[in-house]
């Protein structure tokens, strides 16, 4: 029979291993963006010059998922957008204050 551990070497080991999941976590992750696998998306605000301000989230450098769309002439999007083209379910916000919301594709509405 072992002698028992003593707590302090009983937490060293815990911590030990608790850094090697963390290092290997890390290290699948990194890989995982390194290769794609892992999408890297981050928030992110573009201005033209021209009155368009875009603000969401980045990934493989083009606004992707749920996004804010300003245009110069008042209207505004809300929603999801695939290829800088409104796609998904989103809100458009014409200058007026009218809305339209419903399902987009490749920049056009569809339905309600």
């Amino acid at each position: 029979m072992s002698a028992p551990m003593s707590p302090s070497l009983r937490r060293r080991r815990r911590l030990n291993w608790v850094l090697r999941i963390l290092a290997l976590l890390l290290t699948l992750a990194l890989a995982g963006f390194a290769t794609g696998i892992i999408p890297l998306a981050l928030p992110a605000t573009y201005d033209d010059g021209n009155g368009e301000v875009f603000s969401g989230m980045v990934e493989d450098g083009h606004f992707s998922g749920p996004v804010t769309v300003r245009f110069s002439d008042g209207s505004s999007y809300v929603g999801a957008l695939k290829d800088m083209r409104f796609d998904g379910y989103g809100t458009y916000i014409f200058p007026d204050g009218h809305r339209l919301s419903g399902y987009f594709s490749g920049g056009q509405f569809v339905q309600p």
